[in-house]
């Protein structure tokens, strides 16, 4: 995907907001291959960059750990339930 060429291309010079998306992108799968572990890292290393990043990080943290956790018990919940 074009973007996530984008956005590694920004997160190579730095940019905060490159690296806060590119951790979005890796957390639902846009573009890239779904990794959420990689996308807090991401997220971490914006916060790093950018102090003024912490909140929405320490929000988008806090959402990656539910989601997380949601998938984790994906595996057994019932099959209506289960759908991406």
């Amino acid at each position: 995907m074009r973007a996530a060429s984008l956005y590694y291309e920004a997160y190579r010079e730095r940019s905060p907001e490159a690296m806060f998306n590119l951790g979005y992108m890796h957390e639902w799968g846009l573009g890239v291959p779904q990794d959420l572990d990689l996308a807090r890292k991401f997220y971490n290393m914006a916060a790093h960059t950018l102090a003024d990043a912490s909140l929405p990080v320490r929000i988008a943290n806090a959402w990656l750990t539910a989601h997380a956790a949601a998938e984790r018990l994906r595996p057994w919940l019932p099959a209506w339930l289960r759908a991406p």
